[in-house]
């Protein structure tokens, strides 16, 4: 379970810095900084699965959980995936095995 945790951390990591980049050329292109945001990345992948799950939320759970996750989805796409990513890598980071300290 740990190398699985450390792995979808490493992932995270890759695509934090995917976006990073992503991020970086669009300063370049545009002159300017405009975030990237999370939720429009998905809305750009299937804008309906979006839709679905804000109804999702609002209908099955409770409509005052939708207003804290829209915050997550409008901050920038790098930070919501390198936090987790970090944490994760973290928290599960492989024990190491070899000789080590010792103390008597």
């Amino acid at each position: 379970m740990r190398t699985a945790f450390f792995s979808l951390g490493v992932i995270l990591l890759v695509l934090a810095g995917g976006t990073a980049v992503a991020q970086i050329l669009s300063v370049i292109t545009l002159g300017y900084f405009e975030p990237i945001a999370i939720g429009s990345i998905w809305y750009s992948l299937d804008g309906n699965s979006l839709v679905g799950f804000q109804a999702i939320v609002e209908k099955s759970l409770a409509p005052s959980l939708w207003p804290p996750i829209a915050y997550v989805l409008q901050a920038p796409a790098f930070l919501v995936l390198a936090i987790p990513g970090l944490i994760l890598m973290l928290v599960a980071r492989p024990r190491s095995r070899g000789a080590g300290f010792v103390s008597r």
